[in-house]
């Protein structure tokens, strides 16, 4: 099972280890169509070529009283789609804590695709109740105000199944990334799930150390070379799936957010 490249929103060269990001050709965000006759705004999306120009166009044609800018879930979907891979991360999805499906990719089985949503929702309010009681505990206790206002919520959750691990990114309140990765056939595990604040050691740990060799080898190997260095795309096979899955979603997740704040879309909490 071959790992994706390193992270990277730039177009790969050939032979690149480096993780891409498929983009779609029009915006995953939309102008809500304006009814303002003074103003003579045509309704509408836009239908640009590139992603970035035409997030930037949006942002540059906004103003106080201009159409408030929507999701394009289309288009949302068509990215997920351009970012999967069968067998190491098959499905994306963007959704509320409350498990309202915004967007996502094909999936092979709705019935269990919304049963993991289920999951994922009630997971998430679960851990970042936890995580709420925790902190006004602390504050009571008289703990440091500073630890209180930005650490206090829940960023990132992972949950490892026999089926499936699932990885669910807070990217805005009340609004996930969520990427449900493949794991090896007849994989028995202990359903475990664990919870990331901001501040938090990454899981899994990225910490890699080379094999050291055996004594018979050290002896034999002292008037050799130093071993090469592993290429990042070594290391990330020695490191597991589940890292190679993480590494996915940080890049998808931060793509997204990074276009929704570009383009001033805010996720209507009366919604979520």
């Amino acid at each position: 099972m071959d790992p994706p490249k390193s992270p990277s929103l730039e177009e790969p060269k050939p032979e690149s280890s480096k993780t891409q990001i498929s983009k779609p050709l029009k915006s995953i965000l939309k102008r809500r169509p304006s009814f303002d006759p003074y103003r003579g705004v045509k309704d509408g999306s836009r239908s640009d070529s590139s992603l970035t120009s035409s997030i930037s166009e949006l942002t540059q044609e906004l103003s106080v009283d201009a159409p408030v800018v929507m999701l394009n879930q289309a288009k949302i979907s068509e990215l997920f789609n351009k970012n999967v891979d069968k067998k190491l991360y098959p499905c994306f999805t963007l959704m509320t804590i409350n498990g309202t499906l915004l967007a996502y990719s094909d999936v092979e089985d709705i019935s269990v695709f919304r049963r993991q949503t289920a999951i994922i929702s009630l997971c998430w309010k679960d851990h970042a109740e936890v995580l709420k009681k925790k902190d006004s505990e602390s504050s009571a206790a008289g703990a440091s105000a500073k630890t209180s206002i930005d650490t206090a919520f829940l960023e990132t959750l992972t949950i490892e199944t026999d089926g499936a691990n699932i990885i669910a990114r807070l990217i805005q309140p009340k609004l996930l990334v969520v990427l449900i990765g493949g794991v090896p056939p007849n994989r028995q595990i202990d359903f475990r799930m664990t919870p990331e604040k901001p501040g938090d050691p990454r899981y899994p740990s990225t910490e890699f150390k080379q094999d050291e060799p055996s004594m018979e080898q050290a002896s034999t190997s002292a008037s050799k070379a130093p071993a090469k260095e592993l290429t990042e795309r070594e290391k990330d096979i020695k490191l597991g799936l589940l890292h190679i899955q993480r590494k996915k979603l940080d890049v998808v997740a931060g793509f997204i957010k990074n276009k929704f704040d570009e383009g001033g879309f805010v996720m209507d909490q009366s919604f979520a």
